[in-house]
């Protein structure tokens, strides 16, 4: 006589006759990487999939908005999966940036009512930093020409530095780069030689191959970084990050206001690559720019670059970033090219944590196509992650380790083990949620916290669903952390990967004042809203 399902005997298949496990669950834990391929099955069930889902995806997608966006615009990126909206200021003015702000929080405070909760959106800046771009364009509208035999203008004041057979290069529409050579140089004039045609459009990013003497951090520069701080923002992007003493200053300018601002440094030259170490040690983040890499190096280095920053990012529990160009053809197609599936699927395999849509979400003509493409690559090569390995791989350490991460390592581990639903963790700095998802888990990890800056900033953290507890406090400290995990759970099931009888992993600290997460247990989801 075969036993009943019993609320605690998890379904783990994606068939009936039991076969097929859902999410790759039997290629997992293979010995070895060659078994983990061999197990991997075309219809085992990625992830519960449903349009209110979107939280459930672990990597985080990061998109460009323009100065012209609408609220409606907005919260239909939302509703799409955008976790992280960045203004380039490139693009815009400060007063231009001010006004997108406020529109972007007028977008998420109708989109939160809407769903009847507090929905968690990180906004970044992305401040102009020594970069040479291309000037407007005569038509007036963003548009595309093609480089033939004329004039165009740059904003290089320092024209002297430029010597006769230095490389110039002007980032193509295509991805590709239109390339030139330096022949005479007549006061603030180049005179070159077009070795590679193509096309460019407004505002185009140009590189020059030779030491120019630009100031890494100009006045107006310094302006936006006060504009950051006094505007709250989650994340500051600083391009051509190449010093760590850059980032240094960053800080200081930002000072006590802007103490919750996260620094992403953009690496977007050899110099960048060359002193990785020490970036990723003072920053919060790391954005890889292929586009711009690809004008100092070959393709084929820049995947080398690629694969190279994503491990030292993933050794340092630094969130990384791929950016730009990840579906170029959407900005004109509906659909993407089978070579973008498979580099998006590639870099997800190899740990990557974030994906940055730019011309795709402000100039493209498909930008709600393009997110939730995105998503549901993301959705679908989750699984494919050797997720036992990495963890094998993450938790060989020199022990002792603080007490903090052997809880941390301990939770993940009991999720992997148990093929729990949720790592459900309360935190007040958001080190406990930013620990738990350094190590990878594969079930998201939902962390609650009463500080709204907090839950905007846990957005660029793998696998992190920020919820934002805003409910008085309780007298007992003991009941209000039982409201604030059972809120917690709630969230997950409304979401809908949480559901009766799943196994969830429960991450707090044991009692007022501890100072640290320091507790650990597993529960299994009720069928009502009681905790436990």
């Amino acid at each position: 006589m075969d036993c009943p399902q019993l609320p605690w005997m998890i379904n783990f298949h994606s068939n009936k006759d039991g076969t097929i496990l859902n999410q790759q669950y039997d290629s997992a834990f293979a010995t070895d990487y060659v078994e983990h391929l061999c197990k991997l099955h075309l219809d085992s069930e990625a992830i519960r999939f449903s349009f209110r889902y979107r939280l459930r995806r672990a990597f985080i997608i990061i998109c460009s908005i323009g100065p012209n966006i609408t609220g409606d615009a907005l919260e239909n990126m939302l509703q799409s999966g955008m976790s992280i909206a960045v203004i380039k200021l490139a693009h815009c003015t400060l007063d231009q940036a001010r006004e997108l702000v406020l529109t972007v929080r007028k977008a998420v405070m109708n989109f939160s009512m809407k769903e009847g909760r507090v929905h968690s959106l990180g906004i970044g800046i992305d401040i102009k930093g020594p970069e040479i771009r291309v000037g407007k364009l005569k038509q007036g509208e963003p548009s595309e020409v093609e480089l033939i035999e004329d004039m165009i203008y740059v904003n290089l004041k320092d024209t002297k530095t430029v010597m006769p057979g230095d490389k110039i290069h002007i980032s193509n529409t295509n991805n590709g780069k239109i390339s030139l050579s330096a022949q005479k140089i007549v006061g603030s004039i180049i005179r070159c030689l077009i070795e590679n045609t193509g096309k460019f459009s407004e505002q185009a990013g140009v590189s020059v191959e030779t030491a120019l003497t630009i100031p890494l951090l100009s006045e107006e520069d310094k302006e936006a970084i006060e504009f950051c701080a006094q505007e709250k923002v989650s994340f500051i992007f600083i391009p051509y990050a190449e010093q760590a003493d850059t980032i240094t200053e960053i800080r200081r300018i930002l000072g006590k206001q802007g103490k919750a601002t996260m620094i992403i440094s953009k690496i977007e030259s050899t110099a960048g690559v060359y002193n990785i170490d020490n970036l990723i040690a003072v920053s919060d983040g790391i954005l890889i720019s292929r586009v711009a890499l690809a004008a100092e190096l070959t393709p084929e280095k820049v995947i080398i670059v690629q694969k190279m920053i994503t491990g030292k990012c993933i050794k340092n529990g630094v969130p990384s970033i791929l950016a730009p160009s990840v579906l170029h053809s959407m900005s004109t197609n509906s659909a993407p090219t089978n070579a973008e599936i498979a580099d998006i699927t590639s870099s997800i395999t190899d740990g990557v944590d974030c994906f940055m849509l730019s011309r795709e979400t402000t100039v493209g003509l498909h930008p709600i196509e393009a997110i939730k493409t995105l998503d549901k690559l993301c959705r679908t090569a989750e699984p494919l992650m050797f997720h036992s390995q990495m963890f094998h791989d993450l938790t060989q350490t020199v022990s002792p380790v603080e007490p903090l991460y052997a809880i941390s390592i301990s939770a993940v581990e009991a999720a992997l083990k148990c093929n729990a639903a949720a790592i459900v963790v309360t935190t007040v700095t958001g080190r406990s949620a930013k620990l738990l998802a350094r190590f990878r888990p594969r079930c998201p990890i939902i962390a609650i916290t009463r500080y709204a800056h907090i839950s905007r900033m846990l957005t660029m953290w793998r696998a992190i669903d920020p919820v934002h507890y805003i409910r008085r406090p309780e007298s007992q400290w003991c009941k209000d952390l039982e409201k604030r995990v059972q809120f917690g759970l709630t969230h997950g099931k409304k979401c809908g990967y949480i559901k009766a009888g799943d196994a969830l992993v429960i991450v707090m600290g044991s009692k007022m004042g501890t100072g640290f997460t320091n507790a650990l247990k597993i529960v299994y989801a009720s069928e009502y809203d009681t905790y436990g």
